[in-house]
C-alpha cells in the first residue's frame, strides 16, 4: 500500500475500509502480505482497527516514529 488518503468530508463513511479491503483481497489472491508504514500513532490505530498487525516501531534520526504494519494473507483464500 503506497498511500491512503480520505478527505475530511468523507471520513467515517467506510472509504478507508473499502480501499484496504481491495488491498487485502489482492494480497489473498497472490498469497502475499499487505505491508505499510505510517508516521502517527492515531493512523496506526486506524489500520489496526481494519485488521492489520503492528509489526514494529522504528525511531528515526529526527526522533519521529514509523509504525510498521502487516496483514498476512488468509491461508484459505
Amino acid at each position: 500500500v503506497g498511500m491512503v488518503c480520505v478527505l475530511e468530508a468523507f471520513q467515517g463513511l467506510g472509504y478507508m475500509r473499502k480501499v484496504m479491503e481491495l488491498a487485502y483481497a489482492e494480497g489473498n489472491r497472490l498469497q502475499v502480505p499487505v505491508i505499510l508504514e505510517t508516521d502517527a500513532k492515531s493512523k496506526c490505530d486506524k489500520y489496526r482497527h481494519l485488521g492489520m498487525e503492528l509489526a514494529g516501531v522504528r525511531t528515526c534520526k529526527n526522533g519521529s516514529k514509523l509504525y510498521e504494519l502487516i496483514k498476512y494473507p488468509d491461508p484459505t483464500a
